[in-house]
């Protein structure tokens, strides 16, 4: 395994650990609602544009594990991102289960990326004039 897998696995996997986190301050409750819907709106913004621009991201000289990953990737944030933005309309009850709803996908999306770039073949992430 190279470096850059090391480093996307090693990615995924904080990221798994931060939806876990995600749902453990939503079932403790040890978190407070931001007064303002600006932050809110930001960040549900934010995370869908960055999903779809990875969703988008060119992966022609990449095997198809990787752009499965890709895709992935860019899918959980952009819903995310919506879930966020749902928020806005949902009553201040249900926040909570909105927030543990955000950690799950993060968590799925962490363990399954690693999954799958773990289980990756070394040749399908080098592009066809790196290949021998």
């Amino acid at each position: 395994m190279n470096g850059a897998r090391r480093m996307d696995l090693l990615a995924e996997l904080v990221m798994a650990l931060l939806g876990l986190l995600l749902i453990l301050l939503a079932a403790t409750r040890r978190f407070g609602m931001p007064a303002g819907l600006g932050l809110r709106i930001a960040l549900g913004a934010v995370l869908v544009l960055w999903g779809g621009r990875v969703w988008f991201r060119n992966t022609r000289y990449r095997g198809a594990a990787a752009t499965l990953i890709q895709r992935l990737r860019g899918a959980s944030l952009a819903l995310a991102g919506a879930t966020l933005l749902a928020m806005i309309w949902m009553p201040l009850g249900r926040a909570q289960l909105m927030l543990m709803l955000v950690g799950g996908i993060l968590a799925l999306r962490g363990l399954a990326c690693a999954a799958l770039a773990a289980s990756a073949s070394p040749a399908a992430s080098k592009s066809p004039a790196m290949r021998s």
